[in-house]
């Protein structure tokens, strides 16, 4: 058997690799491993920032961390099961435990300035662009 070295570009869709070039390196993975399950995650910009949309339904404001060192930003915490105590569990698709997204930010992101909100189960976090990568209009001068 021939042992092939695993390139994760080749697994990321086309948006994950964008999101590779503008952001710098990007976390994907979707199944639990052990007892830590992988949030799902959007990236959208405007002109004047980065937002990151995390899934986080069941999970408490309180029960999520956020830093931010040596460029790359993490977020992790614990969806807790609740409510289960003497009760069977005949069926459980959801997951439970910790979880941990990690992103490595470019040089273009006032990391100073990076807010973050939790409404709806959804974690949103606000990454102003510095001045140098906002895209700006030149008028061409002359007649």
């Amino acid at each position: 058997m021939k042992l092939v070295k695993w390139n994760p570009m080749l697994t990321m869709s086309p948006f994950e690799r964008f999101v590779e070039d503008v952001l710098g390196s990007f976390e994907s993975g979707r199944r639990m491993q052990n007892d830590q399950w992988i949030p799902r995650a959007d990236i959208t910009e405007d002109a004047g920032h980065y937002y990151v949309h995390i899934e986080l339904p069941g999970v408490s404001k309180d029960d999520v961390n956020i830093t931010i060192a040596d460029q790359v930003l993490s977020i992790t915490g614990e969806k807790k099961i609740t409510g289960q105590d003497g009760v069977n569990v005949v069926f459980n698709e959801r997951v439970y435990g910790t979880f941990e997204r990690k992103f490595t930010l470019s040089d273009d992101i006032d990391h100073a300035h990076i807010d973050a909100a939790f409404k709806d189960g959804v974690l949103t976090i606000t990454m102003p662009k510095t001045e140098r990568a906002k895209r700006r209009e030149i008028k061409v001068k002359g007649k």
